[in-house]
């Protein structure tokens, strides 16, 4: 995406410009696949090189990867240790950590920034002693994401070393009030503006309409209650379908699903799309099903693109972005196969209501603009790095 998500970027990035020594950043994460964090950290990468930064990706892939964000001006450092060939446990943590000491040794950056709970406790490791100013980042809501009880007893032990922790909501933040507060940042994700607005209540130019749902196709994303709930009502909305985008684990489950209660031709699941974008601009309602979530990125993309949502209170993220009634339909407690099929009802019948709540929606995430992030990122930066890059 480069310059094109960068534009407007330069008021915030002029001081990384005018240095003649960029600051320079090293992005960790396991592997850039199509989720979430990956789409983050694509985007952070793009945003700060174009703003004048030195920036730098080291992920565990092999060497040949190819990223589901391209990033043809990102140098990337791959360690070829995501897993497989006979490693044992013990093994394959042993030599990511030395993987990634001698990595950041060599790559030599000002700040390294590290994504993911896994990722983060193995790179603080690596870095003990080394005077490498770490932040780490939680991309999901850590009261729900399993993590295994070594690993959470780690994250008590190492974290606090980071310079900084950041996390995406407030809510997020609380859960973390054993570290020390002044370490503690909230940055949401940032929003990138769709200039293609959705028009939620005029069929498309095949005289169909479109629920979408986006993200991994995993247990926690909820997707096979929307699948019944959708189909249930199918019978009653002859001219609406359902795509759900993203690739997982769950895809052949969920491919059975459809077969099972009988959606074939009106249940899709295409897969991942790099144009996005013009997938939420060509929908009419966006459908966000999960049980939990650290930020709802396809959450904020459907609202900038003007479509109406649809979510669970109690989730991460979903409750300070849907205002019931405003722009979208919050599902209290209650059955999820009912809470989705009376919302998906409410909304596929009333064009009006999808239109009004559709212009409301990009409301909400307007303070997470991609230059305000910027600035918020810049700014922990200079707190970290060595003065004279400041």
């Amino acid at each position: 995406m480069g310059s094109d998500y960068a534009r407007g970027l330069a008021p915030n990035l002029v001081r990384a410009r005018m240095t003649g020594n960029p600051m320079h950043i090293c992005f960790c994460i396991p592997a850039m696949d199509g989720g979430g964090a990956e789409r983050t950290v694509s985007n952070l990468l793009s945003m700060l090189h174009d703003g004048g930064f030195h920036v730098t990706l080291l992920t565990y892939e092999a060497s040949a990867a190819v990223s589901a964000y391209p990033l043809p001006e990102i140098p990337i450092a791959r360690l070829d240790l995501l897993g497989g060939r006979g490693f044992s446990r013990i093994t394959k943590i042993l030599a990511r950590r030395r993987g990634i000491r001698r990595a950041i040794q060599r790559i030599d950056p000002d700040v390294v920034v590290s994504f993911m709970d896994t990722m983060n406790i193995t790179v603080l490791v690596a870095l003990r002693g080394s005077r490498k100013p770490v932040i780490i980042s939680e991309r999901t809501d850590p009261a729900h994401h399993y993590l295994a009880g070594w690993k959470r007893l780690m994250r008590r032990l190492v974290y606090p070393s980071a310079r900084r922790l950041v996390v995406q909501t407030q809510r997020v933040a609380q859960y973390f009030d054993w570290m020390d507060n002044d370490k503690l940042a909230v940055i949401p994700n940032p929003v990138h503006p769709n200039e293609n607005a959705a028009m939620p209540d005029v069929p498309g130019d095949d005289g169909r309409f479109r629920v979408v749902a986006v993200g991994r196709l995993s247990t926690e994303k909820g997707f096979e209650e929307l699948i019944r709930a959708f189909a249930d009502l199918s019978g009653s909305f002859p001219l609406w379908d359902l795509f759900i985008y993203g690739e997982g684990g769950e895809r052949n489950a969920l491919d059975a699903l459809v077969h099972s209660v009988g959606a074939e031709g009106r249940v899709f699941l295409p897969g991942w799309r790099s144009d996005i974008e013009q997938v939420y601009s060509s929908a009419h309602l966006m459908a966000f099903p999960s049980r939990y979530e650290g930020f709802p990125n396809a959450l904020c993309e459907a609202a900038a693109a003007g479509l109406p949502l649809i979510g669970f209170d109690g989730v991460c993220g979903v409750e300070e972005i849907i205002v019931d009634g405003e722009n979208g339909i919050l599902i209290g407690d209650t059955d999820r196969f009912e809470g989705l099929r009376a919302a998906l009802l409410t909304l596929m019948t009333d064009a009006h209501l999808r239109r009004s709540m559709g212009q409301q929606a990009g409301q909400k995430i307007s303070a997470w603009r991609p230059e305000q992030i910027a600035g918020m990122w810049q700014s922990l930066f200079e707190a970290v790095c060595d003065p004279g890059h400041r």
